[in-house]
């Protein structure tokens, strides 16, 4: 009787990037290298998410976080993927300090999205999205925020001159107008430094 796994492989065979990055899955387990077991994870999502963005009448994006954020606001993905998703690009800079049984889920949670791909992703009808959009959208969330973080670093700032003493709250609200200030002037592209600082990509 055939595993599920070599049922799986042999299913992908109509998808060759999916299904080298698949295979390369399973030869990383074959060692005790764990940074090549979570990026090899993560390439096979990026796989997937390419070829469900590039059968979608889309405009170019390049980075794999974008490209899963329109998918899923523009109901190509289900919440659930969308979710699961994320954490498997989250373990992959989280490896080195997860425990194994953080691995396993996320090995589960990635062939549930290849058998999701397989029986939905795959077939579905091209779909028109728009990263003009998304980009609207981004630009009023992001916006928003900093003229929130913006008022309320600055209301901070006058009471703590206000007191008769100051503390290490107009550090923290010096700190909060700044970032207020920043996403004002440059939006996304400031969260996205922020991420690119915290986990050392731009994915």
């Amino acid at each position: 009787m055939e595993s599920y796994q070599f049922k799986m492989q042999k299913m992908l065979k109509k998808y060759p990037d999916i299904s080298k990055s698949f295979d390369n899955v399973i030869d990383s387990f074959s060692g005790n290298n764990f940074e090549y077991r979570a990026n090899s994870m993560y390439e096979c999502l990026e796989s997937i998410v390419d070829y469900i963005y590039s059968n979608c009448n889309a405009d170019k994006c390049d980075l794999l976080f974008d490209k899963i954020e329109i998918l899923y606001k523009s109901k190509v993905i289900t919440e659930t993927s969308y979710e699961n998703y994320l954490s498997i690009i989250d373990y992959k800079y989280k490896y080195n300090y997860a425990a194994r049984t953080e691995e396993d889920r996320v090995l589960r949670l990635l062939i549930g999205e290849l058998s999701e791909f397989l029986t939905s992703y795959s077939v579905k009808v091209n779909k028109d999205i728009s990263l003009g959009k998304q980009k609207i959208h981004d630009f009023f969330f992001y916006r928003l925020a900093g003229l929130m973080s913006l008022i309320i670093g600055i209301y901070g700032i006058y009471n703590e001159i206000k007191s008769s003493f100051m503390t290490y709250g107009i550090i923290i609200f010096s700190i909060l107008a700044l970032i207020g200030l920043l996403l004002l002037i440059g939006g996304k592209k400031i969260a996205k430094l922020w991420l690119k600082i915290r986990f050392g990509s731009d994915n």
